[in-house]
């Protein structure tokens, strides 16, 4: 398409690849003479890479009418315990969706205290998913956990194949905050989130 010079290379030899081989799990060659095979490692496969693109609502056959008003919302079910809204995309259609939820606690806002533990919570809960936020950042997904004046609210968005998987890992780490006040990986993720307010404070001053 743009008249780019190039070139394809005669595939490598099986002598030149048995060579490579050699020198790579062969003794000595790296720094120390270790072997250079001790010095690489390969990351862990990324559990966020979406390997399904498929369109979880498929465009009409005649495609989108541009202009179209936006439709509300549906209501999908109403209970006591919440309600679920739907709206599907009708006019990108692509594999990706937002996925926003809404936290609710008896008492979120009964006193100062009260507000100041539940933004510590949502904090802290997202100093523990950090690692893993940003392995879902290369699959194209994005996580945000904050207090609000009734609760927490928790948004992920991104390509849609994965998105469940990280929104019931953040739901699942934000509850066991519960239940692990003596767990050591949440003392130092509440250290770290506890440094982050001084130098917020220091740096206001």
């Amino acid at each position: 398409w743009f008249d780019t010079q190039f070139r394809v290379s005669p595939p490598l030899s099986a002598e030149r690849r048995s060579l490579w081989d050699e020198a790579y799990a062969g003794a000595g060659g790296g720094p120390g003479d270790a072997p250079w095979a001790a010095l690489f490692a390969l990351p862990k496969p990324n559990p966020y890479i979406p390997t399904d693109l498929s369109l979880l609502c498929p465009p009409p056959a005649g495609g989108a009418d541009p202009s179209s008003k936006p439709s509300p919302p549906s209501l999908l079910e109403s209970t006591q315990s919440g309600c679920v809204f739907c709206l599907p995309d009708s006019r990108f259609f692509a594999p990706k969706g937002v996925v926003a939820l809404e936290i609710g606690t008896p008492g979120a806002s009964a006193s100062i205290e009260r507000r100041l533990l539940g933004e510590l919570a949502a904090k802290v809960c997202a100093e523990l998913l950090n690692e893993e936020s940003y392995s879902a950042s290369l699959g194209g997904l994005g996580l945000e956990i904050f207090a609000t004046p009734r609760g927490w609210a928790l948004q992920v968005d991104g390509f849609s194949h994965k998105m469940a998987q990280l929104g019931v890992r953040a739901c699942e780490t934000l509850a066991s905050l519960a239940t692990r006040g003596d767990d050591a990986e949440v003392g130092e993720a509440f250290s770290r989130v506890l440094q982050q307010y001084e130098l917020g404070l220091s740096n206001a001053c």
